[in-house]
């Protein structure tokens, strides 16, 4: 299993309200040798309240970045 697939099961499963820990359990019965891909994509993937969080904060970013590429 790649990185992607496993990073696209642990945010599905992180929007039905899954624990981290539920979601490696689960995981890591279905590959148990990809133990170490799921520990990174589950620790690398911000959680609900992270996200909406820096929400606005990636938009500003993203609005400065295209208005400086603009000036070009």
């Amino acid at each position: 299993m790649n990185l992607r697939d496993i990073s696209d099961k642990v945010l599905a499963e992180f929007e039905r309200g899954s624990s981290r820990e539920d979601v490696f359990r689960s995981l890591r019965a279905e590959h148990p040798g990809d133990t170490v891909k799921i520990a990174y994509c589950i620790a690398s993937t911000p959680g609900e309240n992270t996200r909406s969080r820096y929400l606005k904060h990636n938009a500003l970013l993203c609005l400065l970045i295209a208005g400086g590429i603009s000036t070009f």
